[in-house]
């Protein structure tokens, strides 16, 4: 793996400008300005989603990219990117730019020989990428000449540097571009270099390109032209360690390697890969999952076949290394990042991860939940066991580099067979379908699939009813994939977490008979797949009312009157019953009992036949309504 690189056989010190990233914001590239509004530099990034740029560019056309050869190849083969390369339009600040107008590097050309497999700049370390749409139409008009070129290294002109590098020695890119100008050399230092293939600028201690940086272009204006006279290689020591004296960039001049830019921009126009598949659907019943799709619009007879990936948040590039469950425990490092933190304390693909500040890690999971506790730029040690047996300690700052996204292949159709079916798992989950062609792979589109019980009940209500609560809703907003007759609703306590009631999620309503009391309620769907997520429904206060009607009130004839007789109420309001009122129709009242009593004697000198005698059930709160019987 590379380290920051260093100039070969002279005194002067430089080094690779590929980033060791954070999300710490700071001012400056070292010495420069933001340069946002230009319209000449790009950022390389690692997957479509990531803020953070590991190399630097320049858009030449709207295809076409000039960048560093390290940037992309490693001895001698192009760099492996689990996610790709992905370009953001000119200038972006790669926090607020629209991810999806991004365009992904579908092929690189480099000059033959190169290898990038040393610390030291080497011999034509340049690049191009090829892209697949257009990004943007391009501020730089031509290629500066060689003439040009030796005109201002004659006059020790000032020329400008533009990148997505490093801010200074402890502070990291923050996602937004710096330029700077510097002072051409008059000559070449790298005598073993090809004539005219490079050229020096020079800085200072405070002024100076950094990591990060690599790639990026260095431009002046001639007449009304913005040229390209090259893309920065190699820098500054003192972005990166102690201040070491050199101050010197190198950069490789576009114009000599133009045969590259050539045969890059001939297969741009030889190369359209397929666009996205159109009617990406799904079918999901119970765990069962069916992604069908129809042909691209464009380039559909170049297809060979078609490729259906799950979206992974969990292969996330923390440290900038790319992970994955180990077969013995531990989080196994499927890949590393050049140039980042994890990379510089010298990780490698197919060491494990042991444990994460003293906390054991067996599965991603564990590495997720540790990692998500400790701001960027922490510095935590790591328990790893190398790929050769041996177990160390390694101090690595906590930094969240590359594409937060990973992808795991679900199955290869051939290019007539639209369709993919598998088991998914519960919850819901991002796929993606893309064409390969001969050209290349095309561009994914992408879809939610909810497996198992969707989303909660939408518009639920508790309303008190005596000392009930009854408890509605509507339908989810997401059904998920189990059948609605298979699907039921449970209201739960949140503050116990006990359930209240259970309904089949067609009857819309169910009642809790718990009585007076506050309860704090939430609802969910339930299914044999698993359950929703728990929405608040809301604190509902249920509170002691009067008493209900008596029950199985009549009148018995005696031979001096009548006897009256009663049960208690079903319900008493949530209060005690402390007695019963006996009335006559207009008020005149015939016995007060206790609630121990559910008699009164009502002789035939005080009613007579045909009077409507009424009861009522008296508690704290209030009376009852009156249970009413007619005397015969």
């Amino acid at each position: 793996m590379k380290r920051f690189r260093q100039f070969a056989a002279t005194v002067v010190s430089s080094l690779v400008l590929t980033a060791t990233l954070t999300t710490t914001p700071a001012l400056a590239i070292q010495g420069g300005e933001i340069a946002t509004s230009n319209g000449i530099v790009v950022a390389l990034s690692h997957g479509i989603n990531s803020n953070r740029a590991f190399c630097s560019g320049s858009l030449l056309e709207p295809r076409i990219v000039v960048t560093a050869g390290h940037c992309v190849v490693e001895n001698g083969a192009a760099t492996f990117f689990p996610n790709g390369i992905y370009i953001p339009t000119p200038g972006a600040d790669l926090n607020k730019d629209v991810k999806s107008t991004r365009a992904r590097v579908i092929q690189r050309f480099w000059v033959n020989g190169f290898t990038n497999s040393s610390d030291s700049v080497e011999a034509n370390d340049f690049a191009v990428l090829v892209l697949d749409k257009d990004l943007a139409k391009p501020l730089l008009t031509r290629l500066a000449t060689q003439t040009e070129i030796s005109s201002l290294q004659s006059s020790r002109a000032l020329i400008t540097h533009l990148g997505y590098g490093k801010l200074g020695l402890n502070t990291d890119n923050d996602g937004v571009p710096r330029q700077l100008t510097l002072n051409m050399q008059p000559r070449s230092i790298f005598s073993g270099f090809p004539t005219n293939s490079s050229f020096q600028t020079r800085g200072s201690s405070t002024k100076s390109i950094c990591p990060g940086d690599s790639g990026g272009p260095v431009v002046t204006k001639i007449g009304n032209d913005w040229v390209l006279l090259g893309a920065q290689a190699g820098g500054d020591m003192s972005c990166a360690r102690p201040y070491l004296g050199s101050d010197t960039t190198t950069i490789f001049s576009a114009t000599y390697f133009n045969t590259i830019i050539e045969e890059a921009k001939a297969f741009a126009l030889a190369s359209t890969t397929p666009s996205e598949p159109q009617n990406f659907t799904a079918k999901a019943t119970m765990d069962q999952v069916t992604l069908s799709w129809t042909t691209p619009a464009a380039e559909a007879t170049t297809i060979t076949s078609y490729q259906v990936e799950e979206v992974l948040e969990t292969k996330r590039a923390y440290l900038g290394v790319y992970v994955d469950d180990a077969p013995t425990g531990g989080v196994l490092i499927t890949n590393t990042i050049l140039e980042t933190p994890a990379e510089l304390a010298g990780i490698e693909a197919n060491d494990i991860i042991l444990e994460v500040g003293g906390v054991p890690v067996k599965v991603v999971a564990d590495l997720l939940a540790e990692m998500k506790k400790y701001r960027a730029g922490t510095k935590l040690v790591f328990k790893i066991k190398k790929w050769s047996g041996e177990t160390k300690d390694l101090t690595i700052k906590v930094s969240e580099i590359g594409d937060p996204i990973g992808y795991q292949t679900k199955c290869t159709p051939n290019k007539d067979q639209l369709t993919c079916t598998f088991t998914g798992k519960p919850g819901t989950t991002k796929y993606r379908v893309f064409a390969k062609s001969s050209k290349g792979d095309g561009t994914p589109a992408e879809l939610n699939v909810v497996v198992g019980a969707g989303s909660a009940p939408t518009r639920a209500d508790a309303t008190p009813e005596g000392t009930s609560l009854v408890v509605t809703w509507q339908d989810p907003e997401i059904l998920g994939s189990v059948p609605r007759a298979n699907i039921n609703v449970s209201v739960i306590d949140l503050n116990t977490q006990v359930t209240l009631c259970t309904a089949a999620l067609t009857a819309y309503s169910c009642k809790i008979d718990k009585g007076v009391g506050s309860y704090n309620l939430g609802i969910r769907t339930e299914t044999s797949l698993g359950n929703s997520l728990t929405e608040e429904i809301g604190e509902v206060e249920v509170l002691a009312a009067a008493p209900g009607q008596v029950t199985q009130f009549r009148a018995v004839k005696t031979s001096t009157g009548w006897k009256l007789v009663w049960q208690k109420p079903a319900n008493d309001g949530g209060s005690t019953i402390t007695g019963y009122q006996v009335k006559t129709l207009s008020g005149k009242s015939l016995c007060r009992v206790t609630a121990k009593t559910n008699t009164c004697i009502v002789k035939n000198t005080a009613v007579s036949k045909g009077t409507k005698i009424r009861v009522f059930a008296v508690n704290s709160v209030g009376t009852s309504k009156p249970a009413t019987v007619t005397l015969s």
